[in-house]
């Protein structure tokens, strides 16, 4: 099959392997896609990477799909079979909080013996995680102050769910502690001794994770800058925009190519090598048999034919600097900003960041 329809394929189903693979397999015959032509080994081949655990789970359950259904159909049968058994011995029990009748095996119970099915302990429980609470309290609604058990929680909660929660449990119990030099990972709940101080780096050994950062002012590894001339996380939007700004200020875009250039010296008639004829100061198309009309150097209401570039330029970045600086200060998560600042910073991440280069006309 081409690339080209192998892409679009992936697009349809947002890259999901199992679609992907079904429509393939439904259309690997088609006589628009010809014969399949042997793959010639290219010269530098790079080796693919390992596969993850979740794409490996997605070709088990395509190769095995049927058997799969095959269990499920058979494990709803031995449920409903269950349950009717259990009602005709009156052997259900009652949820405490949606008053609805469930298997012995459907029921969660509290440290108290208060009875819950596993849907309305599990719905309360994303509640206390979202509040960013550790202890999962009972939901009798007459005020039971017990809680329910870790293994509980450990059969209501997805695996992953629960993992998380315990790594939040154990750094909040070594927190308590106050064991020294004991420095946690600002994007999860990692925690290690570093006894040197020299050493500024934490890199995070969580599996999931694996970011090193800051130990310092616990931002992602800015060696080897210091950290005053960090830009924090709450002010990159605010840097970004202004960044923008600047860019919008600077750099004109040809509106029929897209081609973008800037302008250091020379009249605002602008011509594109794609042939479109534009405004320097205003960006507006002009007519390409009569470019000139646009222009004039007495009347106000049109633009001039020459100006001071650098001064023009000079006084958009200007206006620019200033409609952030207001945009910072109204910012809540932003901070005591200095626009001067962070246009150093910008202008060092630029310069560690490659460019495309700007066409001159």
């Amino acid at each position: 099959m081409p690339t080209a329809y192998l892409r679009e394929v992936c697009v349809l189903f947002n890259y999901h392997y199992v679609p992907i693979r079904r429509h393939l397999e439904l259309h690997k015959h088609d006589k628009k896609f010809g014969a399949s032509k042997p793959l010639r080994k290219a010269r530098n081949a790079v080796p693919l990477p390992e596969p993850d655990d979740l794409i490996l789970k997605h070709i088990f359950y395509f190769s095995h799909e049927d058997l799969i259904k095959q269990h499920r159909e058979r494990q709803q049968k031995e449920r409903k079979r269950k349950r009717e058994e259990a009602e005709i011995n009156g052997e259900l029990l009652e949820c405490g909080c949606c008053l609805d009748t469930f298997l012995h095996e459907d029921i969660a119970q509290c440290a108290d013996g208060h009875l819950f099915c596993v849907e309305c302990v599990r719905k309360a429980a994303y509640e206390v995680i979202g509040r960013g609470q550790l202890s999962f309290k009972c939901i009798e609604m007459g005020g039971c102050a017990a809680v329910f058990p870790d293994s509980v929680m450990q059969r209501v909660l997805p695996p992953s769910v629960f993992q998380s929660h315990m790594e939040r449990v154990q750094a909040d119990e070594l927190r308590k502690v106050e064991i020294s030099d004991l420095v946690s990972c600002p994007f999860c709940h990692f925690a290690i001794i570093m006894p040197d101080p020299n050493n500024k780096v934490l890199a995070c050994q969580n599996p999931s994770c694996m970011k090193e950062s800051c130990r310092l002012c616990r931002e992602p590894n800015h060696i080897p800058l210091r950290c005053d001339e960090v830009i924090k996380q709450g002010q990159r939007r605010i840097l970004d925009k202004l960044e923008e700004e600047l860019t919008s200020a600077l750099i004109r875009t040809c509106y029929k190519c897209k081609k973008r250039f800037f302008k250091e010296e020379g009249c605002n008639h602008m011509k594109c090598p794609c042939g479109a004829h534009m405004c320097y100061v205003c960006g507006k198309p002009l007519s390409a048999k009569t470019p000139y009309d646009h222009f004039s150097e007495t009347d106000p209401s049109k633009c001039k034919m020459t100006i001071d570039t650098q001064k023009f330029n000079a006084r958009r970045v200007a206006e620019a600097e200033k409609r952030v600086a207001q945009q910072a200060q109204s910012d809540p998560m932003a901070g005591s900003l200095d626009v001067q600042k962070l246009l150093n910073l910008s202008s060092k991440r630029r310069k560690r960041t490659r460019a495309e280069p700007l066409t001159i006309i």
